[in-house]
C-alpha cells in the first residue's frame, strides 16, 4: 500500500510545497489523473499492508495531518505512473 499525501498539477508546485514544509527525502511520482491530466503526487511511503499505512497517517505531524491523504494499492499507483509516462511521452512527440 502507498500513502499519497497530495497531488498537484506541476512538478514545481510539488517542489514548492515540499520546500515550504521542510519535507526532505520523500518520494514523488508523475501520474495520469482523470480526464487525461498529468499530476505530481507526494508519497509518504510504501507499507506492507493497510494497517501499517493507517498507523503512519495517524502519526502525521502538522501541516500534513490536515491533508486528505489517500491509501492506494501499489497496483493502482503503478498503473497511474505508467499511464502518466505514456501521456507525457505523447505530449512531447
Amino acid at each position: 500500500m502507498a500513502v499519497q499525501l497530495l497531488a498537484v498539477s506541476s512538478k514545481e508546485a510539488l517542489q514548492d510545497y515540499a520546500r515550504t514544509h521542510g519535507l526532505q527525502g520523500m518520494s514523488a511520482a508523475r501520474v495520469a489523473a482523470q480526464a487525461g491530466q498529468l499530476r505530481y503526487v507526494l508519497l509518504l511511503g510504501i507499507y506492507e499492508n493497510r494497517e501499517l499505512a493507517q498507523r503512519a497517517i495517524k502519526d502525521l505531524p502538522p501541516p500534513l495531518n490536515v491533508l486528505n491523504v489517500w491509501i492506494r494499492p501499489m497496483g493502482s499507483l503503478q498503473q497511474a505512473i505508467i499511464a502518466g509516462d505514456d501521456l507525457a511521452r505523447a505530449r512531447f512527440e
